[in-house]
């Protein structure tokens, strides 16, 4: 079965967690599945996920992992990159 992302959005049922956005607290529509993803010859957790910002699909290799902290991971991935920047604009590198 082929469906669109819009498609797969509007057919699934979503969980309202409270995530860390951005570093804002937030209720946030979640839904996770692992699938079988044939680029990667391995399963992978999916996070879909409607926030403040929008919607968003996300992709793990850890299907262990929840489907919170995916999504704060992946927010937490700016600050660390604005740090980097920062740091690097310092030391002149």
């Amino acid at each position: 079965m082929n469906l669109s992302l819009k498609e797969f959005f509007e057919t699934k049922t979503f969980k309202t967690s409270t995530v860390k956005v951005y570093g804002n607290i937030e209720e946030v529509k979640m839904y996770s599945t692992v699938l079988f993803w044939k680029v990667a010859k391995a399963e992978i957790l999916f996070v879909l996920a409607e926030t403040s910002r929008g919607k968003i699909i996300l992709m793990c290799s850890d299907i262990n992992t929840s489907p919170v902290d995916v999504l704060e991971l992946y927010c937490s991935r700016v600050f660390i990159e604005v740090m980097f920047e920062r740091v690097k604009n310092l030391l002149g590198i």
